[in-house]
């Protein structure tokens, strides 16, 4: 399970073409100092890292409320580009982080909602330690109770009629407003679009509301929506997941670019 940004130039707007570097998250600190660079000498590395297993595994259920999570990596990682690329949600106080060899360690300080669908994300610009990028997201889900939220959203993502690709996609509980600076922090399940502006978000529990549905282009690299200064948009009301296993689809969000 996972979703999927193919990465073509030049043939629909781009948010990387917009995107400067990106900021460093709270998280870089906890998950240990970063690896600057490639080591010298020796062939090239051009394959991407892929993720070879996690516990909980996916599809787990009963998993217990303390039960830590580990993520094993094919290849030595690029530290500090995977804590940039990792989000949980629904949002758990994570501590401990740690890495051993290919591998990230954690565990939940308080413990795991109970009967609760949790959702793990390696996003695509996660890097190994030559700086090659997994190019596509790794997702895993695992439950505390008896099932696991299998809810999907679908839709797309455009500008004046013409598919963006690589805008942050968020699936939120509304309503959802930006604080008194006018940026919206990050909420609920995540995706990025692909190269058509295409969206998939997996996992998503039912709700006795319509979700919104945001997308923007994370131009600062930061995590959040400045809504006076990015490009992008907050669907509101755009999703009913009523039912375990209910899909939604053709959602089309119309990112707008902000007047000065």
């Amino acid at each position: 399970m996972g979703d999927r940004a193919v990465r073509q130039r030049g043939k629909f707007p781009s948010a990387r073409g917009v995107r400067t570097a990106a900021a460093v998250a709270s998280l870089v600190v906890a998950f240990g100092c970063a690896r600057v660079g490639p080591p010298t000498g020796g062939p090239s590395d051009s394959a991407p890292p892929e993720v070879v297993s996690t516990f909980p595994e996916n599809g787990d259920v009963s998993v217990d409320l303390r039960a830590p999570i580990r993520i094993d990596f094919s290849e030595d990682m690029n530290r500090e580009a995977v804590a940039r690329a990792f989000t949980i949600t629904p949002d758990v106080d994570l501590v401990n982080f740690r890495w051993s060899g290919n591998t990230i360690l954690t565990e939940p300080r308080e413990g795991y909602p109970d009967s609760t669908t949790l959702v793990v994300r390696i996003g695509e610009s996660a890097q190994d330690y030559h700086n090659v990028a997994m190019g596509t997201a790794f997702v895993f889900a695992f439950s505390t109770g008896e099932s696991v939220d299998r809810g999907t959203v679908t839709g797309s993502v455009t500008l004046d009629g013409a598919p963006i690709n690589e805008a942050t996609i968020w699936v939120c509980e509304g309503p959802v407003e930006p604080d008194s600076l006018g940026v919206l922090q990050r909420c609920g399940y995540e995706a990025v679009s692909g190269d058509d502006g295409t969206f998939r978000v997996d996992n998503v529990r039912p709700l006795g509301s319509p979700y919104d549905v945001v997308a923007f282009v994370d131009t600062n690299g930061d995590g959040r929506y400045a809504t006076g200064s990015e490009v992008g948009w907050v669907a509101v009301n755009a999703a009913r997941v009523a039912a375990l296993g209910d899909s939604v689809g053709g959602i089309e969000v119309r990112v707008v670019i902000p007047q000065p």
